[in-house]
């Protein structure tokens, strides 16, 4: 019997993988800058100084409001926020009620102003030129109430000095140490602070208080004294409290 061959199916050689290429970073590829904001929109708010969030702006400013103690309020507002001062003018506008936007419409319209300007046109909305006469009478009638302290009579002295004279620091500082002097109703206080012509405003106010104080002390000292419920501790405390305040009148 012929050997019969059987034949055995090939086994299919699969041809080598080809070589991987090496991996290529791809390249780097900067993002887009941001659209610019679209156009008419109001600037974004002001942001505090140090990246914190802005304080809250100041009230509407409305026809009668002392326009002194308002400008100091929005100036404190506007170096908190850090608002530039090209912007200061527009954000005081802003905060006008409709009346007094409306005494200032000429300037406004006019378009071109800076802060000095829109302040005098808001004093003279205001009437403060107006009244100036009235002011200055004020000042030099404005007695010392019964009670009132030396710092709010002070204050209030200083508000009337600037409604008489807003442009003329010099008028208003005279004006206003000659009649805090002359109408305190303390004739002891009043000559002391005649001597001390060489001390600021500040400074004068400040030995005025001291000096009132002294007053006061000396005269609860004395009634304390004559009655006879009155304790040595208490004495004591009262010529300690003195003592200490004729030291720094020296």
């Amino acid at each position: 019997m012929a050997e019969q061959q059987v034949q055995q199916p090939r086994q299919q050689v699969k041809p080598p993988h080809p070589p991987r290429a090496p991996a290529v970073n791809p390249p780097f590829v900067r993002a887009p800058p941001p659209p610019p904001p679209p156009q008419g929109l109001p600037p974004p708010p002001p942001r505090a100084l140090g990246g914190g969030a802005p304080p809250p702006p100041p009230p509407l400013f409305k026809t009668g409001t002392d326009l002194d103690v308002y400008l100091q309020r929005f100036r404190a507002y506007s170096r908190a926020a850090a608002v530039p001062e090209r912007e200061q003018c527009d954000l005081l506008i802003s905060l006008l009620d409709d009346r007094t936007l409306n005494g200032l419409s000429t300037l406004v319209n006019q378009g071109e102003y800076n802060m000095a300007d829109l302040v005098t046109a808001l004093r003279r909305a205001e009437g403060y030129n107006n009244n100036r006469e009235r002011f200055i009478t004020e000042l030099r009638a404005r007695k010392r109430l019964r009670n009132e302290d030396i710092w709010s009579y002070h204050l209030a002295l200083a508000n009337l000095a600037k409604k008489a004279y807003p442009d003329n620091a010099e008028m208003q500082a005279g004006s206003l140490r000659e009649s805090f002097i002359a109408n305190l109703n303390e004739p002891y206080l009043a000559s002391r602070l005649r001597e001390l012509a060489n001390l600021n405003e500040d400074e004068l106010l400040d030995q005025a208080i001291i000096t009132y104080s002294l007053c006061s002390l000396f005269k609860t000292l004395t009634l304390t004294q004559t009655k006879e419920q009155a304790t040595s501790s208490n004495i004591q405390h009262l010529n300690s409290a003195v003592q200490t305040l004729c030291r720094i009148l020296k």
